[in-house]
């Protein structure tokens, strides 16, 4: 996942953004962020499970910019079109359907933003931070059909999505 959020500070660093990584478990990285008074927390996993779907987790208390910045990263991984559920109808219980066509897919059974509450061991990796705060899960390591998102071009995509979502949202 670092890899992933590499590229993204790199591409966010080259369009004026002053990107932070965070060491060490999740309850001092979120100390560190709300010190550093950052403008937006991202942490990141990958999951195990044979999984077919990524995730984009934010808090249930999340305020609108938080969910504005889970939406737009949910629109660039589907091709600009809206959020959708998984009949196709515009939703805010979000399921994105082959985000980048047939032949391209970030997901191959798609994507979809979570409202997580204190119940989910993913809440308490964001629950704390200040700053808007998402958790990606981009996808399933022991799922066959993810393997192309573990090498470099994978790698460039999603962090090249991660940095364009953060950038448009940001409004710089």
């Amino acid at each position: 996942m670092r890899q992933y959020l590499e590229v993204a500070a790199n591409l966010l660093a080259a369009n004026g953004h002053e990107p932070q990584f965070y060491e060490g478990v999740y309850a001092d990285r979120m100390i560190a962020a709300n010190t550093d008074q950052v403008g937006v927390f991202i942490a990141g996993h990958l999951n195990a499970g044979h999984g077919s779907y990524g995730l984009i987790k934010l808090d249930y208390r999340a305020g609108r910019r938080t969910v504005d910045l889970a939406f737009g990263l949910c629109e660039i991984w589907n091709n600009g079109l809206p959020a959708q559920d998984a009949a196709g109808n515009p939703s805010n219980q979000v399921w994105l359907l082959d985000p980048w066509g047939p032949d391209f897919r970030l997901f191959p059974t798609g994507a979809r933003v979570e409202f997580k509450t204190q119940e989910d061991r993913g809440y308490n990796n964001i629950s704390d931070v200040h700053a808007p705060a998402l958790l990606l899960e981009p996808l399933f390591l022991d799922n066959p059909h993810h393997v192309e998102w573990l090498i470099a071009d994978g790698i460039q995509i999603i962090g090249q999505t991660i940095a364009t979502a953060i950038h448009s949202w940001s409004g710089d």
